[in-house]
């Protein structure tokens, strides 16, 4: 895991604030996996899509879409490096 992004949104109008979120994990191929949490006053869904060189075989919504390029942009730093 060398590079994260995150991007935080409200999908539905009837839920306040930004409690729904996508997260890319990535790694130095950009490889990896993207997870969305929906959150609605009945329940929270949670999806995972996997990466591969930064694109998803699967169809992406413009929040993981958002976050993978935010991962993307992250400067990667060396094992062990503080």
């Amino acid at each position: 895991l060398q590079k994260v992004g995150i991007v935080r949104f409200n999908p539905f109008s009837e839920v306040g604030g930004d409690q729904s979120f996508s997260i890319a994990l990535l790694d130095g191929k950009e490889d990896g996996i993207v997870i969305t949490s929906l959150y609605t006053r009945e329940g929270n869904r949670v999806y995972g899509k996997p990466i591969k060189a930064g694109l998803s075989e699967y169809s992406l919504s413009q929040e993981e879409k958002e976050a993978i390029e935010r991962a993307k942009n992250t400067k990667s730093q060396p094992p062990n490096s503080k």
